[in-house]
């Protein structure tokens, strides 16, 4: 890409890299290396995201975790604990959304790290929104995505009522 990479810059890859598998990193960097749509050297958060789409921890990427956020009281929200660790360490920015957002990935993206090193499985809670015509569709969506199970989505709302799937 035409970039000389310098001592710091290498370092800060290292950090926000490791726990990858080595071989994992190679087809990452491959893949987007072949992207004709990747016109400049990629940043560790886009490698981590195309090892995401390679070998999925469970875990969300930065993109689907920051969408995932609550951004309404009155909502309900299906999240892992690791949103909602790097939420809390952003909330007080909300006022200032690209702020909060920055704030959230660089948070996200560590702990993530820590999970995939460590081999830590997401555990998803969900946070019951005020409105109680917009819990239903969030978790029927998570017992779908076999983010949570039918009994937990029974025991806060009773009167969910679940279709098996064909």
């Amino acid at each position: 890409y035409g970039v000389v990479i310098t001592e710091s810059r290498l370092i800060m890859f290292a950090e926000d890299l490791k726990g990858v598998e080595i071989k994992l990193l190679v087809q990452a960097i491959l893949l987007l290396r072949k992207n004709s749509e990747v016109k400049f050297m990629p940043l560790p958060a886009q490698i981590l995201s195309v090892v995401d789409k390679i070998n999925p921890c469970g875990h969300p990427d930065v993109e689907e975790a920051w969408a995932l956020c609550p951004k309404d009281e009155r909502k309900t929200y299906v999240l892992t604990t690791l949103i909602m660790k790097a939420y809390s360490a952003c909330h007080a920015l909300m006022h200032d959304e690209i702020a909060a957002r920055m704030a959230f990935k660089e948070v996200y993206l560590k702990l993530l790290l820590q999970d995939r090193y460590l081999g830590i499985e997401p555990v998803w809670h969900i946070s019951l929104g005020h409105d109680l015509s917009l819990r239903e569709a969030p978790v029927m969506d998570a017992v779908e995505k076999n983010r949570i199970k039918i009994g937990y989505a029974q025991m806060l709302i009773p009167n969910i009522v679940f279709k098996p799937s064909t």
